[in-house]
């Protein structure tokens, strides 16, 4: 993909990405997912300019939830996890890109399912 899109975004005249590569590295628990070796990786293969998207979302569910197999995947990430993945996006200096709050990540990016008709909530919802 990055032969093709390169490292430079492009929008339109209302903001929207049109063209370009963003990698969404979804942050999990006990550094499951290696972080630091994607971002290391992401840098010297790639661009230091490729837009990355740091996701602080991951919940468990279903079977990673209640099967012991999976129990390094059966919570939700803790804030030092967070802030190491942060620190290493700095460390590597990304220079594009986007990273969500840690703080409400698991509770705003959940669909509640059990809601058929909007799983999804508009972040209005959230407001108080």
């Amino acid at each position: 993909m990055y032969r093709q899109a390169g490292d430079t975004l492009v929008y339109d005249e209302d903001g929207l990405l049109k063209r370009g590569l963003v990698i969404r590295l979804l942050v999990l628990p006990n550094d499951i997912g290696g972080v630091r070796e994607s971002l290391s990786w992401i840098r010297a293969e790639l661009s230091p300019q490729v837009a990355v998207s740091l996701m602080a979302q991951y919940y468990p569910t279903n079977v990673a939830g209640t099967n012991q197999r999976y129990t390094l995947l059966s919570r939700r990430i803790r804030e030092t996890e967070w802030l190491r993945a942060v620190a290493a996006l700095e460390e590597f200096a990304i220079e594009e890109g986007w990273m969500q709050e840690y703080d409400g990540a698991a509770f705003y990016y959940r669909p509640d399912f059990d809601d058929a008709k909007t799983p999804f909530r508009d972040v209005r919802d959230f407001q108080s």
